[in-house]
């Protein structure tokens, strides 16, 4: 289903008219995916609790509260708030988040996904002491060359526009 969905929401193209064939069809899909991932949901409420049945619980493991999560934005976005709201648009291309339920199906991907967490914090400081070394070069740059590239050189310009482009650029 999570593939299915996946696919759905490819083909899915924001302009298109929403009364053509394709998007009535999308749009009824869609309705039927996000119904099914609300029914999993569900079950596994009803299986392992919601929060306070151990360690189990349904919202104590980090994978089900990103599966509640992307259930939750599908059904939201489903409420008939009106269609001139930018907030419920934006709700609408949460549903991306859909492909995300996959990876508490992989342990693979879950080993990927946890290195990549666990590497942020690296990252930034790295980022971080990138930032100040440019920057560093960049002050050093500044006071070596102060300047010197800029030069006018005119030998090859006949005399006549010379004072014009001494006027023009400062030279």
């Amino acid at each position: 289903m999570v593939v299915f969905s996946t696919v759905l929401l490819a083909i899915d193209n924001p302009l298109d008219d929403p009364n053509s064939r394709k998007q009535v069809l999308l749009t009824s899909l869609d309705y039927f995916t996000t119904t099914i991932f609300s029914l999993e949901s569900i079950i596994k409420i009803v299986v392992l609790g919601l929060l306070f049945n151990g360690k189990r619980s349904y919202l104590r493991i980090p994978w089900n509260i990103l599966d509640f999560l992307v259930v939750l934005v599908s059904l939201f976005s489903y409420l008939p708030l009106g269609t001139d709201l930018q907030f419920y648009k934006s709700m609408r291309l949460l549903r991306i988040l859909r492909p995300l339920r996959m990876i508490q199906r992989n342990k693979g991907l879950k080993l990927a996904i946890k290195s990549l967490v666990n590497v942020v914090p690296a990252v930034i400081n790295l980022l971080f002491i990138s930032v100040i070394n440019l920057g560093l070069l960049a002050v050093l740059g500044l006071n070596i060359f102060k300047g010197t590239f800029f030069t006018c050189d005119m030998t090859n310009i006949p005399i006549s526009q010379q004072t014009q482009i001494r006027n023009m650029w400062d030279c």
